[in-house]
């Protein structure tokens, strides 16, 4: 009876132990543990939080860094996100796995996040959004932080760079709608945006950038390829539709130009189309030269001969001769006759 209540008497609750020696005993253990751990009582969460924070950097699990931050996220405790950040939680995890829409990136620049932020790639917050073709995130990211859009990261792309490649196009029909944008930019290995759309099969992207005037598709690669001969060279890249549109796009002489609204009306609106040409004469066409007339050989009267008309019979003019002979002869025989009376 004795030894039964002395061993309920050693039984102590893991409450009733010191602060130092609760954190002590949380050091060896695993975040999936003391997650469990702080969720029982509000004191073990006050303890191990902080607990539980060091052993993801400890253990560097990316898979529990973003658990972390997005159970954070999820219940709007911007302390620990603050926490996270400043404790250089994004070393661990790419942020595009934890940006959901435009909520969670004003989150994030509430909580600390630096505006210029780049990754260790290089990348920018416009290319990390624009990779995943999130266009909600890119419109945010434009509208609000006013970035330089034409950044490269360290493989030399830029933002329309990863908007080409994104499995959606709402992100580089936003993009597209800069008009800093160059849309001819080459990477390190002379890809423009154009060429890694080709590689990666995106008919839509292609599309949307044949629409600008401004694009160049005679630009070559480092392996002397433009995007019309790539689509057809290179076997990752083949895809009639896209071949199609590059060819018509090469076969067309006329670029397309952009459509752009009239914001100021000129004078020459207002006036009729005889002041336009009085003030805009027409060009003269330039001199032609006439060519000189052949000449045309006319025969004479007097070098009429009965032998170069064979209708003629000979006869038949020798006849008319006959008669016109008599006839004048009667006329003067009368005259003849009036002066002998």
């Amino acid at each position: 009876m004795r030894a039964g209540m002395r061993s309920r008497k050693a039984r102590i609750s893991l409450l009733d132990l010191p602060s130092e020696i609760i954190c002590q005993i949380g050091q060896y253990h695993s975040p999936p543990e003391l997650y469990s751990l702080l969720r029982t009582h509000r004191r073990l969460a006050l303890l191990l939080g902080p607990l539980l924070v060091e052993s993801i950097f400890h253990t560097n699990s990316t898979k529990y860094a973003e658990r972390a931050l997005s159970h954070a996220l999820h219940y709007g405790d911007n302390d620990a996100i603050e926490y996270l950040l400043n404790r250089g939680i994004l070393t661990l995890i790419e942020l595009e796995n934890v940006l959901a829409d435009e909520r969670s990136l004003s989150t994030f620049l509430y909580c600390g996040l630096d505006p210029d932020y780049q990754d260790e790639r290089g990348r920018t917050l416009l290319s990390i959004a624009a990779s995943s073709g999130q266009a909600s995130i890119v419109e945010f990211v434009l509208i609000e932080l006013d970035p330089d859009v034409n950044t490269i990261d360290n493989s030399g792309r830029c933002a329309l760079h990863a908007a080409a490649m994104a499995p959606f196009p709402d992100a580089l029909e936003i993009l597209l709608e800069d008009e800093r944008l160059d849309i001819n930019l080459q990477d390190n290995r002379g890809n423009t945006p154009l060429h890694l759309a080709v590689f990666k099969k995106r008919v839509q992207a292609v599309q949307l950038l044949l629409t600008r005037w401004d694009l160049d598709i005679t630009i070559k690669n480092h392996r002397n390829l433009t995007p019309a001969q790539a689509s057809q060279v290179d076997y990752r890249a083949r895809d009639k539709t896209i071949s199609d549109a590059l060819l018509g796009r090469v076969l067309s002489s006329v670029k397309p130009r952009p459509l752009q609204p009239r914001l100021v009306w000129r004078e020459e609106d207002y006036m009729s189309v005889a002041g336009l040409q009085k003030q805009y004469p027409p060009i003269p066409p330039p001199p032609t030269q006439e060519k000189p007339k052949p000449k045309v050989l006319v025969r004479s009267s007097c070098d009429w001969q009965p032998q170069f008309l064979p209708a003629i019979i000979a006869k038949e003019v020798e006849r008319n001769q006959n008669r016109t002979t008599k006839a004048r002869w009667e006329r003067v025989k009368d005259l003849f006759a009036g002066e002998k009376a």
